[in-house]
């Protein structure tokens, strides 16, 4: 069985759509979709309409996807930063419907899934977060902690947008990545596929795919997308920078 695992499209259908047709030739049974798909991003309406097309076996929020809920009710923004998660949700609010949203509320932070005897637990950070990521960064300690308690044998994870394949006391950690917004350096969309056989150990591929970095600042600029400059360096230099 193979399973494809996407995170943090941010609202780049331009990447999103390269990413799906890349994985239409990997004979890919599931899909798991591990959040932070709509903002931060120019084309959240389009994001959301294709991966409700594929039908993931597990979808899960991020912290962005949050802030449909955490952002509501005339929140105040009290430092620049904040007032920029606010032009984010603004853009995207407007360019959703009300059951797009409610349906992105209802999701879950965390979900289980059991495949083939294997099971799996899908979050956007690590383990009980959202914000606190797995990745190279990490000591080897702070990963023993961030996993203690896991009942599953895989960990799968996005966040930190920057790739990575790990254990850890015995248990797997595949951060895939980030299809819409890159932060390792390359600008190439990036997404996850784990390969699952009875009797044999789990295999982890990062998949790189470049797509038209032109045409979404192009959608972006049209649509006059909140702090375009900082975005479109994200976008060239694989860095994110806003």
């Amino acid at each position: 069985m193979k399973i494809a695992v996407i995170a943090d499209v941010h609202g780049n259908s331009c990447a999103l759509d390269k990413v799906l047709t890349d994985i239409k030739g990997r004979s890919i049974d599931q899909f798991i979709i591990l959040g932070d798909l709509l903002m931060k991003g120019p084309d959240p309406a389009s994001v959301i309409h294709m991966v409700k097309g594929i039908k993931p076996l597990c979808w899960i929020n991020g912290n962005t996807d949050l802030w449909f809920k955490e952002l509501a009710n005339n929140w105040e923004p009290k430092t620049e930063r904040e007032k920029g998660w606010l032009e984010y949700y603004l853009f995207a609010k407007q360019r959703l419907s009300e059951e797009e949203i409610e349906f992105i509320i209802a999701l879950p932070t965390e979900h289980a899934v059991d495949l083939m005897g294997t099971s799996i637990l899908c979050v956007h950070g690590s383990p009980g977060s959202v914000i606190n990521g797995m990745d190279n960064r990490n000591s080897e300690h702070e990963l023993e902690l961030m996993v203690e308690g896991v009942c599953e044998s895989i960990i799968l994870s996005g966040h930190t947008h920057i790739p990575f394949v790990g254990e850890v006391k015995g248990k797997y950690i595949f951060n895939v990545g980030s299809v819409g917004l890159s932060s390792d350096g390359s600008n190439l969309a990036s997404y996850g596929i784990i390969e699952l056989c009875t009797g044999v150990a789990p295999k982890f591929e990062i998949i790189r795919v470049s797509y038209p970095i032109s045409e979404t600042i192009r959608i972006a600029q049209e649509l006059k997308f909140p702090n375009m400059y900082q975005y479109e360096q994200s976008l060239v230099t694989g860095l994110s920078v806003y």
